[in-house]
C-alpha cells in the first residue's frame, strides 16, 4: 500500500503551457438530456463489470431509456451527482505474466454502470466542442518497461543480423536489449528479431489442443471456440500477413476439431459448420471467406479517417498490397452476403435440404451456440446429428452402394421415418423409429421440466393392418 500511496498521493507536475483565452460558454452542454441520447448510450453499452453498487449492465439496459432520462436530468437539475456515482472499486491488472513488483500492476477503477452511462453522454457532448486529435494518445514514458531491438546490416555477407549487445539510454537509464529468442507484443501480435513469430495456424492448433484436453461438455467447447478462440485468431489473421493457403488450413483444422469433439461423420457438410445458427448451421466463422473481407474493410476505413497522413499512406501500392489476398475463392461486401452464401450452400446439400424453413423461427436455435448445460453432452451431439441429417441410419450408411438395406416391408431405413410400414416389430424401420421416439421423449421431459406429460410409445394397429408409432 505504501507504493500506491506514494504514486497516487503525490502532487501534480506544474503545467507551464500558456492558457488559451476563454471562448463563449457552450450552454448547449447543460441542456436536458434527450431520449435519443439515452437510447444511443444504451445501444453502445457492451457487457462490462458491475461497480460497487452491484448493478449489472444487463439490469441497466432492462430499465429502458425513459427511466435513465429521468434520473440523469434530475442529477443535472440538482447540480451534483449521487454518492454512488463517486464510489468505485479498484482492481489491479498485471502488466506481465509473473509480476513481482507493485509497479508491474495497472490499477483500474470500476465505477457504477449508471455513472459510466451518464459520463458517456456528457463526454459525447464535450467532444463536439472540444474534439481530440485523431493521433492524440495519453501515456507516460517509463524506461523500466521498455526494451530495444537492434537489427544491423552485414554488407559483406549480404544479410541482416540481430545485435543483442546494442544498448540505448533514455533519461540516464539503460534500456535492455531483446535476445534472439525473445519477443514483444505489438497490437496483439508477437514480434521478434525474425519478424512475426507465430503464424495464425500454429496459434490456432495450440489453442484447440488445450480446449480439447479441458474437462468440458461438447456445447461448452463450441461456445468457447466461437466466443474466445475464433475472434482472437481472426484478429491475428486480419492484422498480420497471411496467405490464402493458411486460411484454408485454419478452416480445415477447426472443422477437424469439431468432427472429433462432436463425433460427427467425416462427410458432414462443410456448410453445416459455417452457416448461421438461425439458418440451421453451427455459426462457425470461415477464415477463407471473412479475412479477405475484413482486410478490405479495414483498408476502406483507413481511407476515410480525418488524418491526412494516414489517408496518404493508405494509397501507397505497398500498403494496399498487404490488405489484398490473391486467389480468394469468394468475395463478400458485408456479413449479410456471407450469411446468404452459406445458407444457400447448406440448403443445396442433401443433408441440409430440410432446414429451408429454419430461419422462420430464429428464437428456437439458441441451444446450438449458447453453451447451455440444460442438455447433456451426449444429448447435444445427438440433437446436432438429427439437425443435419447425419444420424447413422442404414440409408445414409449405404450411400455410394447399389441399394440400401431394406426392412421386411421393403422400405429403406431413413431418418425421416417417424411412422413405419413394417408388419413386425423386429423390422429395421421399427427399431429406428423406436430410437427416435425415445430420444424425443427424453427431450420433452428435459425441456418442459416437472409436470410435463410424456406420451409413451405405443404400437397401434391402423386400418389395413399397418402398424404405426406414437
Amino acid at each position: 500500500m505504501e507504493y500506491w500511496k506514494r504514486v497516487l498521493g503525490r502532487e501534480s507536475d506544474p503545467d507551464g503551457r500558456p492558457v488559451k483565452p476563454l471562448r463563449e460558454p457552450a450552454v448547449e452542454i447543460e441542456e436536458p438530456i434527450s431520449l435519443a441520447e439515452c437510447k444511443k448510450a444504451l445501444r453502445d453499452l457492451k457487457q462490462t463489470a458491475s461497480g460497487p453498487d452491484g448493478v449489472s449492465w444487463s439490469s441497466v439496459k432492462s430499465l429502458g431509456p425513459g427511466w435513465l432520462q429521468y434520473l440523469f436530468n434530475s442529477i443535472l437539475a440538482c447540480g451534483y451527482p449521487t454518492k454512488s456515482f463517486k464510489n468505485s472499486r479498484t482492481v489491479l491488472i498485471p502488466k506481465t505474466e509473473k509480476p513481482s513488483d507493485p509497479g508491474e500492476f495497472r490499477p483500474l477503477a470500476i465505477a457504477s454502470v449508471f455513472g459510466r452511462v451518464f459520463h458517456r453522454i456528457l463526454a459525447s457532448r464535450l467532444g463536439v466542442w472540444a474534439p481530440l486529435g485523431a493521433s492524440q494518445r495519453a501515456f507516460q514514458v517509463n524506461p523500466a518497461k521498455c526494451s530495444t531491438l537492434a537489427i544491423i546490416w552485414d554488407g559483406k555477407n549480404k544479410r541482416w543480423l540481430h545485435d543483442a549487445k546494442g544498448q540505448f539510454k533514455f533519461r540516464g537509464s539503460t534500456l535492455p536489449a531483446l535476445g534472439v529468442e525473445e519477443s514483444y507484443k505489438y497490437l496483439g501480435l508477437q514480434y521478434g528479431s525474425k519478424g512475426k513469430l507465430k503464424t495464425g495456424l500454429e496459434l490456432l492448433k495450440g489453442m484447440l489442443r488445450e480446449l480439447k484436453e479441458a474437462p468440458l461438455k461438447p456445447q461448452q467447447r463450441v461456445f468457447l471456440l466461437r466466443t474466445n478462440i475464433l475472434p482472437k485468431i481472426m484478429y491475428y489473421l486480419v492484422n498480420g500477413r497471411v496467405h490464402q493457403y493458411t486460411l484454408r488450413e485454419c478452416d480445415k483444422c477447426v472443422r477437424r476439431f469439431l468432427r472429433e469433439v462432436l463425433h460427427l461423420p467425416h462427410d458432414t457438410p462443410v456448410s453445416a459448420f459455417h452457416a448461421c445458427a438461425k439458418d440451421g448451421g453451427l455459426d462457425i466463422d470461415c477464415f477463407e471467406s471473412l479475412v479477405p473481407m475484413y482486410k478490405w474493410q479495414k483498408l476502406v476505413s483507413l481511407e476515410e479517417v480525418p488524418d491526412n497522413l494516414v489517408r496518404d499512406l493508405s494509397q501507397l501500392p505497398a500498403i494496399r498490397k498487404r490488405f489484398q489476398l490473391k486467389g480468394a475463392q469468394t468475395s463478400f461486401n458485408n456479413r449479410a452476403e456471407y450469411r446468404m452464401f452459406w445458407k444457400n450452400k447448406l440448403l443445396d446439400n442433401l443433408d441440409g435440404f430440410g432446414l429451408g424453413e429454419a430461419a422462420d423461427v430464429p428464437q428456437v436455435h439458441s441451444w446450438v451456440t449458447d453453451g447451455s448445460s440444460l442438455l447433456t453432452g451426449e444429448m447435444y451431439i445427438k440433437c446436432l446429428k438429427i439437425r443435419w441429417n447425419v444420424w447413422p441410419t442404414a440409408a445414409r450408411a449405404s450411400r455410394g452402394r447399389r441399394q440400401a438395406p431394406l426392412c421386411v416391408m421393403r422400405a429403406a431405413g431413413k431418418l425421416k421415418v417417424w411412422g413405419t410400414f413394417c408388419s413386425s416389430v423386429i423390422g429395421l424401420g421399427i427399431r429406428e423409429g423406436l430410437g427416435m421416439i425415445e430420444l424425443l421423449s427424453l427431450l420433452v421431459v428435459r425441456w418442459n421440466g416437472e409436470g410435463s406429460m410424456l406420451l409413451r410409445r405405443s404400437l397401434l394397429r391402423l386400418l389395413g393392418g399397418i402398424d404405426d408409432l406414437i
